[in-house]
């Protein structure tokens, strides 16, 4: 099931992370990862947006901004949490080659995406006149 490769790619990534990371927080590291990525994605979704003619943000002020925005981190992670809980993730036997390409994956996956977002915001840039 679809649920199952996720909690493989999470498990892959937390294994991948606990062998390169030397700290207690193996598990709170995939997930802001995780969030990392979402965030990214949302950011990208809403430059998209922009460029569109459709400004979501427009009728939000910054503190109510600041405070969605830390409520979804925290919902964000509060749902990986209930969904795919440590104890899962870590009974999760990896291949050992897959830790690798997973948190090597991750890595180009973060530098493709904010290529990407990169690109976006020189393109809202150019649309807005800027």
């Amino acid at each position: 099931s679809i649920l199952k490769k996720i909690s493989y790619t999470i498990a892959a990534i937390y294994q991948g992370v606990s062998l390169r990371v030397k700290n207690d927080t193996p598990y709170f590291n995939t997930l802001m990862l995780i969030v990392f990525a979402i965030i990214i994605h949302i950011i990208q979704l809403l430059i998209i947006l922009k460029i569109k003619g459709v400004d979501i943000l427009q009728a939000i002020n910054k503190p109510t901004f600041i405070a969605l925005f830390v409520l979804l981190i925290f919902l964000i992670i509060y749902f990986l949490r209930k969904i795919f809980p440590l104890k899962e993730i870590a009974s999760i036997e990896v291949r050992q080659s897959d830790k690798k390409i997973f948190y090597n994956g991750m890595i180009i996956y973060f530098l493709v995406s904010i290529s990407i977002m990169v690109v976006l915001l020189i393109n809202l840039k150019h649309h807005l006149g800027l």
